[in-house]
């Protein structure tokens, strides 16, 4: 059924703002509910558009001030979706770049306080989008994380960050 959901291995959920409910998969990329007709919309990785998404395993999903959708991806990168034009943004490492993102192995995602986009990595450690740009910056084991995987990006009521990794908190 073209109208189901395109994978059933769910990775995560996301409720955006105006209360649209997307889901990322693992073999079906990113997938838009529709309640009217209990029906899913289907973003997937297409080679032949630059504008798709960057992998069909979506793990994980949030929202900035703007409305924009952030996905990250197993291993495609990040991508930030402009639901207006249905257009993906690719945001892939690039070794020679040391201000691009430092993995394309995307865990979690979490917008902090000050609206910072946080991208927690598998085996790149914890980056930053810097605000304004397309470039980040990034904290590794040199940094003093415990690992370089982070699992799980939250903050506390003082704007501290906790992040879980595979081999404690910071």
């Amino acid at each position: 059924n073209v109208k189901s959901i395109a994978s059933d291995f769910i990775h995560c959920i996301f409720e955006s703002s105006d209360g649209t409910i997307w889901i990322g998969t693992g073999a079906g990329g990113l997938n838009k509910y529709n309640p009217d007709d209990n029906s899913f919309l289907h973003h997937r990785y297409n080679s032949k558009n630059s504008k798709s998404i960057s992998s069909d395993e979506a793990t994980a999903i949030c929202e900035d001030k703007n409305g924009i959708i952030w996905v990250g991806t197993s291993v495609g990168g990040l991508n930030r979706f402009d639901r207006r034009t249905g257009e993906f943004e690719h945001f892939i490492h690039k070794v020679t770049d040391k201000k691009s993102i430092s993995s394309n192995r995307i865990i979690c995602l979490y917008i902090d306080k000050k609206s910072n986009l946080w991208i927690g990595t598998f085996g790149g450690g914890l980056n930053r989008l810097i605000q304004g740009s397309n470039t980040f910056e990034y904290f590794s084991v040199k940094d003093g994380l415990p690992s370089n995987i982070i699992n799980y990006i939250t903050e506390n009521a003082s704007g501290n960050l906790w992040i879980t990794t595979d081999k404690g908190l910071s």
